[in-house]
C-alpha cells in the first residue's frame, strides 16, 4: 500500500526533533512493506509581532528565516518529505481560509506528490490545514483519507460537554 501522510510536524535539517510519533508511525508503516511520502508544510505562523517594533521583533523573524531555510524536499529514513512552506495569517478570523491559502502557496507540490506518487491512501495529521486538503485529495482522486487528531483530556471534555 502507498500511504501520503499530510503533517505539520516531521524532521527536517533545520527542525530535526518534529513530529517524533509521526516518524516512529512512518518507519512502522515501512517495517510492514508498504511505502510511504510525507508532505510536512512548514508553517510561518504571521503574527502582529513580526511587524511591531520592539525586543520581540529580532526572534520572530528569527524563527521565520530559520523555517524558510528548511529544505524543500529531503529523505528521512528512506522515505521522500516534501517540505513547502506556508505562510498563515493571525487570528481566528483567518482559521477558515487557512486550507485555501495552504492550497493556494503549496497546491503545486502537493499536486505533483500526489501524481507521482498515487497513494492508496491519505493520512492526515493535525486539523487545520491537513485534514481539509487531505479530505480534498481523498475526494479528487477517489481514495481513502485517514485523520490523526491528538488533543488533551480537558479539551476534550470541554468540547464534549
Amino acid at each position: 500500500m502507498r500511504v501520503l501522510m499530510l503533517c505539520n510536524g516531521y524532521p527536517s535539517s533545520v527542525e530535526p526533533y518534529k513530529g517524533p510519533f509521526i516518524r516512529e508511525q512512518v518507519r512502522w508503516l515501512k517495517k510492514l512493506g508498504h511505502e510511504v511520502e510525507v508532505i510536512r508544510l512548514v508553517r510561518i505562523n504571521v503574527s502582529r509581532i513580526m511587524v511591531t517594533p520592539g525586543p520581540h521583533l529580532f526572534r520572530s523573524w528569527k524563527v521565520i528565516s530559520q523555517r524558510l531555510g528548511t529544505e524543500r524536499s529531503g529523505v528521512v529514513d528512506g522515505v521522500s518529505v516534501h517540505y513547502p512552506p506556508v505562510f498563515v495569517p493571525p487570528g481566528r478570523l483567518f482559521a477558515r481560509l487557512v486550507p485555501a491559502l495552504v492550497k493556494w502557496q503549496a497546491g503545486t507540490v502537493i499536486q505533483r506528490v500526489v501524481r507521482r506518487f498515487k497513494p492508496d491512501i491519505v493520512h492526515s495529521h493535525f486539523l487545520v490545514p491537513n485534514v481539509f486538503i487531505g479530505e480534498e485529495l481523498a475526494r479528487q482522486y477517489g481514495i481513502p483519507h485517514v485523520v490523526s487528531v491528538m488533543v488533551s483530556a480537558a479539551t476534550f471534555g470541554a468540547a464534549v460537554g
